[in-house]
């Protein structure tokens, strides 16, 4: 679609025309510049840019304004992918990672140029400031668009309680890995998914698009409501993704959920279906720091002998057609809503079916 491919440019040049003028405006290019080219590097690495194309869907496609500052409207738009880099950046120090779109993680990055053992914590402090920079530039930007003030207050103050639920989830994330896996229900994975990918990832930016466009309450309570439907439904295809997907296939390492020893909804559905032999079995292999290729290829054996991955897959596949359905009966205009049900949900069913042909 020509107007995608458009808008997808219009994020990519706002993206580095404000990180240009932010380092003018704080002076980061002169006082701070290992801090200033470590962002810059980091927000314009390749990215798929799915949360400030949302929020253009809901903001153009609601939006009765003939004339819009269009660098405007697209600074409020790249506020959400600052927002997003945000939590990358210290998501990554929390899980100790090394690389992040197939570079160094910020805070790696931060070590190396120092000359600091790829271990020291001085990366990851000047990472946590570097990230909270981030996170300021995100409030700032999203409060750019030219709207209504009391839609701006509106809006901004769902922005800021996405930004507080993805805390919470990350929160509830971290609590998870510390406990016993047989102390983790479905629900608590669901609420983790709706906090940390629904809200931010689906939520935030097509609602708050839509409300800065004067867009009626029982339409903004529909889009809430498929949204977050989309998110859970796109988090549970990524974890299938993790088990039968290649590393070329999803762009990350294959089978890192396990490595990493992350509770999702396929690992504790799995292990609720497996013999106690089998619980032992898979505990024994996901308790491990560090995991051996044969831990890896038992955890895999144990999960594919259960109907776990078929019961995943046919739960995100009605999560997406739920939200599929909402999204057809918006009343946004027709040529925005064309774009969100081919790039957002024609890729997730083609994903969809791609898993299900390696069960």
């Amino acid at each position: 679609m020509v107007m995608f491919e458009e808008l997808r440019k219009e994020i990519e040049s706002g993206l580095r025309v404000f990180i240009d003028e932010a380092g003018k405006e704080y002076g980061l290019r002169k006082n701070a510049r290992m801090l200033f080219e470590g962002l810059k590097d980091f927000i314009l690495r390749d990215g798929k840019r799915i949360r400030p194309m949302l929020f253009l869907l809901g903001y153009l496609g609601y939006t009765k304004r003939r004339k819009i500052d269009r660098k405007k409207l697209i600074r409020s738009a790249i506020a959400i992918e600052l927002l997003h880099d945000f939590f990358l950046i210290h998501d990554d120090i929390i899980d100790r990672s090394d690389y992040r779109r197939g570079k160094l993680t910020l805070h790696k990055m931060f070590n190396k140029s120092l000359g600091l053992k790829h271990a020291d914590g001085t990366g990851s402090m000047l990472g946590i400031a570097a990230g909270d920079m981030l996170y300021s530039l995100s409030m700032k930007a999203f409060l750019s668009i030219e709207e209504d003030h009391e839609l701006k207050i509106h809006a901004f103050s769902q922005f800021i309680n996405a930004a507080a639920y993805t805390c919470l989830g990350e929160y509830d994330d971290v609590k998870a890995g510390l406990s016993d896996i047989k102390k983790i229900k479905e629900r608590d994975v669901l609420n983790i998914y709706t906090s940390k990918t629904a809200r931010y990832t689906f939520e935030c930016p097509l609602v708050t698009g839509a409300i800065l466009a004067g867009c009626a309450r029982k339409e903004i309570v529909k889009i809430s409501k498929m949204a977050i439907l989309l998110g859970m439904g796109f988090q549970i295809i990524d974890d299938m993704g993790d088990l039968l997907l290649t590393s070329h296939e999803q762009g990350k390492t294959a089978y890192s959920d396990l490595v990493e020893s992350k509770k999702t909804l396929l690992v504790i559905i799995a292990f609720n279906k497996m013999s106690s032999l089998g619980k032992k079995l898979f505990q024994r292999s996901f308790s491990k720091v560090n995991k051996s290729e044969s831990d890896i290829a038992k955890m895999v054996e144990l999960i594919t002998k259960t109907n776990a991955p078929i019961s995943c897959l046919k739960k995100a596949f009605s999560l997406i057609c739920s939200s599929k359905s909402l999204a057809s009966s918006l009343k946004c205009k027709k040529e925005f809503k064309n774009i969100l049900l081919k790039k957002i949900f024609d890729p997730l069913n083609a994903k969809i079916e791609k898993l299900h042909s390696r069960l």
